[in-house]
C-alpha cells in the first residue's frame, strides 16, 4: 500500500505487481483489512487501518502545520484543511502515529491534541520529531492519553 505521489519509477520492479496505489479521501478492503484514506495538509495520505478489532491511525505528513513567520490567513487555513480532515476520523482510535514536529516551536503537539479533541486515542505514538526525543516526554506532559517513549532510533515494541 502506498500513496498516491510515490512515482512507479521509484518502486523495485519485482513489486511494482504488487503495489496499490492509494488515493486520498477513499476506502479499499486489503484480505481482511480496511483501509480508509485522507487528504494530507502536507504531502501524501493519511489512513486508517482496520483489522482484527483494531483501528489504527496512520497521520503521514496530515497535521495541523502552524508555522511560525507564515502569513495569519496561511495558518488559518491550515487549521481548517487540518480540522475537517480530523473529523472524518473514527471516535475510536487503538494506536495512532501523529507528527509531533519541534520545529513548530509551541506548536509541536497542537495537531496531536487536537486529534485528541476528536478521537479517543489508546495509545499516541510520536513521529516526525527530528530525532529529538525530548519531544515524547513533552507531549506525554501535555496530555492525559499514553504516549509511547521513543529514546533511540533502533527502539521496538510488541504492543497488544
Amino acid at each position: 500500500l502506498l500513496s498516491f505521489d510515490i512515482p512507479e519509477n521509484r518502486i523495485p520492479k519485482e513489486r511494482q505487481g504488487q503495489v496499490l496505489s492509494l488515493q486520498s479521501n477513499a476506502s479499499y478492503v486489503v484480505d481482511a483489512m480496511k483501509v480508509m484514506t485522507f487528504k494530507s495538509t502536507d504531502e501524501g495520505i493519511a489512513l486508517v487501518l482496520e483489522l482484527e478489532g483494531k483501528t489504527i491511525y496512520y497521520a503521514g505528513d496530515l497535521n495541523h502545520w502552524h508555522w511560525e513567520g507564515e502569513p495569519d490567513w496561511w495558518n488559518v487555513q491550515m487549521a481548517k484543511d487540518y480540522l475537517c480532515e480530523v473529523e472524518k476520523l473514527p471516535e475510536s482510535i487503538d494506536l495512532a502515529f501523529v507528527p509531533v514536529d519541534p520545529r513548530l516551536g509551541a506548536s509541536f503537539s497542537l495537531g496531536a491534541r487536537e486529534l485528541l479533541a476528536h478521537s479517543d486515542v489508546s495509545l499516541l505514538v510520536p513521529m516526525h520529531f527530528w530525532g529529538d526525543f525530548t519531544v515524547c516526554e513533552k507531549l506525554q506532559e501535555t496530555i492525559e492519553t499514553k504516549v509511547l517513549q521513543i529514546s533511540d532510533k533502533n527502539q521496538t515494541w510488541r504492543i497488544p
